[in-house]
């Protein structure tokens, strides 16, 4: 299963409910791989989700770095 999903450094408390959510209801999944699309996520960061993913061997964290301007049209919530 392939997820690709979009975010900045805020939302990354949620990403990691979402992706233990996902890991739990889909352990028997062959392979899962998680695209995060991001324009300025430290190293540091993206270890701080792969450490909260790392119990599940199926789940695969991919960093998709994108330039700034990538997200210039994207609608933004608050939330």
């Amino acid at each position: 299963m392939n997820i690709l999903v979009t975010i900045d450094r805020n939302y990354i408390p949620p990403l990691n409910t979402m992706l233990m959510s996902m890991g739990e209801s889909n352990r028997d999944a062959p392979s899962l791989d998680i695209y995060i699309a991001h324009s300025a996520l430290t190293k540091e960061e993206l270890d701080v989700i792969r450490e909260k993913t790392a119990p599940y061997k199926n789940m695969h964290i991919h960093s998709v770095k994108v330039g700034n301007d990538f997200f210039s049209n994207t609608p933004v919530i608050e939330r």
